[in-house]
């Protein structure tokens, strides 16, 4: 027999799934998810990266977004299994060329597969696993923004965004598949990555300080201050 206030908590569980947990967003949306003691299955490329899941208590996945039959195994993996929210994180920036310089043909290869292609190889298998009322969230940015945009730097990663912006919409609009669920996309606003300066994460840090203490409205995912999905 349940405890007072144990149906309350085990109603608040939730299984989700994480494509993209190596490190960043990903892995910080692990983390918060298992200490708020959700069940998670996250993906990771390296062994490293999966033994860094385990650690944090996640079922880890060896997933290659790039390759095609590594996307497809992901559904059998699965099977049987449901979530109640499937995260599409996995991103690549390589180069940051501005305009009109080409970038070359390998740093467009390798972002445009893990950012578009891997969303769209990704975004129907995880739709197949989710609950009814769940959540697909994919994670995108304000750089793909084409109303917002005010200079052309990193014009790869921003056609990348943009064009991932057009898949979620398109998997919105017209899959009947999204009349069960949410399919959202999230702007995460700054991330604390390895290419941020001490001042850069200094910054950040007084921002989370603000955040913490209500004096700034969190409408956006932060990595470094609590999961929010008040956009979802």
């Amino acid at each position: 027999m349940l405890r007072r206030g144990e149906y309350h908590k085990w109603r608040l569980r939730m299984n989700i799934l994480v494509i993209g947990a190596s490190r960043g967003i990903g892995l910080e949306l692990v983390r918060q998810s298992r200490a708020a003691g959700h069940g998670v299955w996250a993906t990771a490329r390296s062994a490293d990266g999966r033994a860094g899941l385990v650690a944090l208590g996640a079922n880890a996945l060896d997933v290659d977004v790039t390759d095609a039959d590594s996307c497809a195994a992901l559904g059998a993996t699965l099977q049987g299994q449901t979530f109640d929210e499937a995260w599409y994180v996995s991103g690549l920036l390589a180069g940051r060329l501005a305009a009109p310089n080409t970038p070359p043909q390998d740093d467009f290869d390798a972002v445009m597969h893990t950012n578009v292609l891997g969303a769209m190889r990704l975004l129907p298998v995880m739709a197949n696993l989710l609950v009814p009322g769940g959540k697909l969230v994919t994670l995108s940015s304000r750089m793909g923004s084409l109303g917002l945009r005010t200079n052309g730097g990193a014009w790869l990663y921003r056609a990348s965004k943009a064009a991932v912006n057009s898949v979620v919409k398109d998997k919105t609009k017209y899959s009947l598949k999204c009349f069960e669920f949410g399919c959202k996309e999230l702007v995460p606003g700054h991330a604390i990555e390895m290419f941020m300066s001490p001042d850069q994460c200094e910054s950040f840090d007084k921002y989370n300080v603000l955040a913490s203490q209500g004096s700034l409205r969190r409408h956006r995912f932060y990595i470094c201050l609590n999961r929010c999905l008040c956009c979802a």
